[in-house]
């Protein structure tokens, strides 16, 4: 049942996003769709009697525009179709800076930045998702945050609560779905980082057994994915620069950058910014090879964030 005219939503949504009107021409070619087909796989799980909430992992470089894809397609899903919609990243389930510091001191001093296989708490995450499957009319969650200005887990009495039942989850993230890599894999460096903050290899084995472990059985959650490709890794720099100084007008703005617990702001300036993304490179250039496989949407980007091809492959919706 159609709730708001989608031609009046989708221009709305895009005014608040601050994006281009341009962008009207992604929404419709590509997330209309994706969200026309997740509604349908909802009707049809709803009339089974072993009903399970769907979930859709939505994986993509950093500032490939993920938490983008994510918020229309809850707008559409919410609007058009009238179904509650729990809109997650992986980002949000980063451990605490001082967890991350323990682990830095313990397992290995990279562990100290937040990113990779290890840093996220699965554990909440699992608790979260098992706790949002299982929600009923009149309960409800709250879905934890992550502050990046102050690189913590934002308090929970900041965190947004959702009201069951929830009829879809979307968990975003650079690192969704991705698989480990073969050891072999790991003996060559991709960066310096690599090579001068891991050369007995540690820190990529502690990731990769993550991978092979707790994160695969967290990803085998997830029922359908979608692929956000980007050009190169080399791209990923320049918007992920972008990303950050979208989130420095944000913290002047609305004053992010200190929260109740009085942390101070901290933003990444260009130097430290191309450290801290040596640390995903490995694994997202590995997603590159792995990931568009697993996608039931390929979504292939050009370096100006345009669309160059849109894929369904093959949601099959059985009567």
């Amino acid at each position: 049942m159609v709730h708001k005219n989608l031609d009046a939503v989708i221009v709305e949504a895009i005014k608040a996003h601050k994006l281009p009107p341009s962008f009207k021409a992604v929404v419709e070619s590509c997330y209309v769709p994706i969200a026309a087909t997740l509604a349908r796989l909802t009707d049809k799980n709803k009339s089974d009697e072993q009903a399970k909430t769907l979930i859709l992992g939505i994986q993509g470089t950093q500032g490939s525009g993920k938490s983008t894809m994510a918020s229309f397609l809850t707008l559409l899903l919410e609007t058009q179709y009238n179904y509650r919609v729990a809109d997650l990243s992986i980002d949000d389930f980063y451990h605490t800076y001082a967890t991350r510091q323990q682990l830095s001191e313990t397992v290995h001093p990279l562990l100290k930045t937040r990113g990779v296989p290890g840093t996220h708490d699965l554990t909440l995450a699992t608790h979260v998702f098992n706790a949002l499957l299982n929600l009923k009319e009149g309960e409800s969650e709250r879905l934890p945050r992550f502050n990046k200005a102050i690189d913590d887990r934002s308090c929970e009495s900041e965190w947004p609560v959702i009201q069951g039942p929830v009829d879809i989850i979307i968990i975003e993230g650079w690192c969704v779905g991705a698989d480990p890599q073969k050891p072999h894999e790991l003996n060559v460096c991709v960066n310096s980082l690599e090579e001068t903050q891991d050369s007995d290899m540690r820190w990529r084995k502690f990731v990769n057994m993550q991978l092979e472990q707790d994160y695969k059985r967290f990803f085998d959650l997830i029922d359908y994915y979608v692929v956000i490709r980007t050009p190169s890794f080399e791209q990923v720099y320049q918007w992920r620069l972008l990303q950050e100084k979208k989130l420095a007008e944000k913290v002047a703005n609305e004053g992010l950058g200190e929260n109740s617990l009085g942390k101070k702001s901290k933003l990444l300036n260009e130097e430290q910014l191309k450290y801290f993304i040596s640390h995903y490179q490995r694994i997202t250039e590995h997603c590159f090879d792995c990931m568009p496989a697993k996608a039931n949407w390929l979504v292939e980007l050009n370096s100006d964030h345009s669309v160059k091809a849109f894929t369904n492959n093959h949601v099959e919706i059985a009567d």
